[in-house]
């Protein structure tokens, strides 16, 4: 291992790590690497470097070209824009890429250039400026764009990546007309689907069928009819606070057919002064909120299930 974080390092060059050829963990992050700080060719010659943390930098692009073996690549907090259509074609055992927080746009992002990623196990391009879903390896299995630009999800969006397992889309800019009901046709897979911090108004249509935590809060959700999970049985979590909820408008029919829910969490929304009287308010609450723990933990033969009602 060789630990060079945290200090003032401006230039790499190919001479300087010629030697190194043994080296197999590599730490960069947090120095002053700008644009042309790496010399090319300089970390190619690193034959059995596995992982590589250079994140906390000045990098525009990742440096090329990349060691044959590496499998774990941070990048996180940097000012990348690019990614070339090639940066990726010698990184075929890259499992763990991080690209959270940098400048990506879908423009920036070669056509074909992340397919490349033969073995990717997990991506994160959190953080960015994409507007859209971009191309995707088949294999990856968790996937995270959370907080970018992105408006909708295309029919095929995730069909090529019949593997993922963890899908985050927390704080874009989603619609529920911008979720078809093919979205999630191909993803059986699924097991964590967070859609927090959007602009849904209801529950997506057809979630996958095998999710099991369904993360829905901080949206424009008014309501949760008696079909909003039936596409889901398998839920065992799900997030429904700081929505536009009222408890008139929650069925508890809805969570009836879920005996694997162990958790739930919903919130109601503030009702104007004007819309009904403090009495009937704490009255509607009340009930509610009695009937809805009931008929969640009458499925589990009286053992309760926490349900949290904020």
């Amino acid at each position: 291992r060789l630990h060079l974080e945290r200090n003032q390092i401006k230039k790499i060059s190919t001479n300087a790590t010629k030697r190194l050829k043994k080296l197999e963990y590599l730490l960069l992050h947090q120095n002053n690497l700008g644009p042309s700080s790496i010399e090319r060719g300089a970390l190619g010659k690193l034959r059995k470097l596995h992982t590589l943390h250079i994140f906390g930098n000045h990098l525009t692009e990742i440096p090329e070209p990349l060691p044959k073996r590496l499998n774990t690549l941070i990048v996180l907090n940097n000012k990348i824009s690019l990614i070339s259509s090639n940066v990726f074609r010698r990184a075929k055992h890259l499992q763990n890429l991080n690209l959270r927080y940098n400048k990506l746009s879908n423009k920036g992002i070669a056509r074909g250039a992340l397919r490349q990623l033969k073995s990717a196990d997990r991506i994160d391009l959190s953080g960015n400026l994409l507007r859209s879903v971009p191309g995707l390896p088949r294999n990856v299995t968790t996937l995270l764009l959370n907080r970018n630009r992105i408006r909708r999800i295309p029919a095929r969006g995730f069909m090529r990546t019949q593997h993922l397992r963890q899908l985050g889309l927390a704080d874009n800019r989603i619609r529920s007309e911008g979720i078809p009901v093919t979205a999630f046709k191909s993803n059986a897979a699924i097991q964590v689907l967070d859609l927090s911090s959007n602009e849904l108004v209801r529950v997506p249509r057809l979630l996958p069928p095998n999710v099991e935590f369904l993360y829905l809060q901080n949206n424009k959700i008014s309501e949760i009819p008696k079909n909003a999970f039936h596409s889901a049985p398998k839920l065992k979590g799900i997030f429904l606070q700081d929505n536009r909820l009222l408890p008139e408008t929650v069925f508890r029919a809805a969570f009836s057919s879920l005996r694997w829910l162990h958790r739930l969490e919903i919130s109601w929304r503030r009702l104007e002064p004007h819309e009904l009287d403090a009495e009937t308010i704490n009255r509607r609450r009340k009930r509610n909120t009695l009937s809805l723990q009931e008929s969640v933990s009458r499925k589990y033969h009286r053992r309760k299930v926490p349900v949290r009602l904020i």
